[in-house]
């Protein structure tokens, strides 16, 4: 497998970001360390993480499908695979990280739910080790933005995906607004901090895709949809940092062991503030080979 130095250090900052959130009650429930959608039904927080997984599904077309082999393209704690695997018994979804850890996690998190139509591996998704048109479906949720080269990420989704197979990337992406200096700053630490992500606009993402042939099924604004979950993660996270630094025990969050993914929790609710100044927008988007 080819990992680069920075993409260790990124696996690092996931193995150790993996330990830290599983002391969070509904990260143990969901398994999700994504967004929530909020849609017609949907009132609580576990809901829309959920009813994010399901948008996954349906966005690979699976409730129409007998039988798929889908990747998981940056699975983290393996939650959106084990869910549609077990909404999708006759389908099969093998996850990918570079993060060792959640390779593990995910794994014993699988076997414990008794949900055997997954399997998890450490592979780097710039460069994988699958062969050419191997898959059906291919999903990459809140994982495209750790892409350090978009065109190398897109060319081996192309390499692995069948004729005729989806692409569904759900994530952030740029919008045309512009922040002020104060603004752009806080923006910078931001993506330092969540490691190194690289937000790209719709347009380009979307060109770049076009590149490979790709042709488009759905580009679908959802920020409005998410929007709350957003704050609502970055209330948890703002509790967790209170926990860590004034040493005490909150109902919501145990006190974590980490202090420096406390540090990177601390600046969670910052993704919602640059989100309302309008520079980000969330969305899913789902195209074929």
């Amino acid at each position: 497998m080819e990992i680069s130095s920075e993409e260790k250090q990124l696996g690092k900052f996931h193995d150790e970001w993996a330990k830290d959130v599983l002391t969070c009650n509904i990260i143990r429930e969901t398994l999700a360390i994504h967004y929530g959608l909020y849609r017609k039904n949907v009132k609580t927080l576990k809901q829309a993480i959920l009813s994010m997984n399901d948008y996954i599904g349906e966005l690979l077309n699976l409730q129409n499908k007998n039988k798929s082999l889908i990747l998981d393209a940056g699975c983290g704690l393996g939650g959106t695979s084990i869910h549609l695997a077990k909404k999708y018994p006759n389908s099969y979804f093998s996850g990918i990280t570079i993060s060792p850890s959640q390779v593990v996690l995910a794994s014993n998190f699988s076997n414990e739910r008794e949900v055997y139509n997954t399997s998890f591996s450490h592979q780097n998704f710039l460069k994988t080790n699958f062969p050419d048109n191997n898959f059906d479906g291919i999903f990459s949720l809140e994982s495209f933005s750790y892409a350090k080269d978009k065109d190398k990420f897109i060319k081996e989704m192309h390499r692995i995906l069948k004729p005729g197979g989806r692409l569904v990337v759900v994530d952030v992406f740029r919008t045309p607004n512009s922040l002020n200096p104060f603004m752009q700053t806080l923006y910078n630490r931001y993506c330092y901090e969540f490691g190194n992500v690289r937000h790209i606009s719709l347009n380009k993402y979307t060109n770049l895709l076009k590149g490979y042939n790709f042709s488009e099924v759905l580009i679908e604004d959802i920020t409005k949809n998410v929007r709350k979950s957003i704050f609502q993660w970055g209330f948890i996270s703002a509790m967790e940092y209170i926990a860590i630094n004034c040493k005490s025990k909150i109902p919501i969050i145990n006190k974590p062991k980490n202090e420096k993914t406390s540090e990177i929790h601390g600046n969670t609710f910052l993704g919602g503030i640059i989100g309302l100044m309008g520079a980000l927008g969330y969305y899913g988007t789902s195209f074929i080979k």
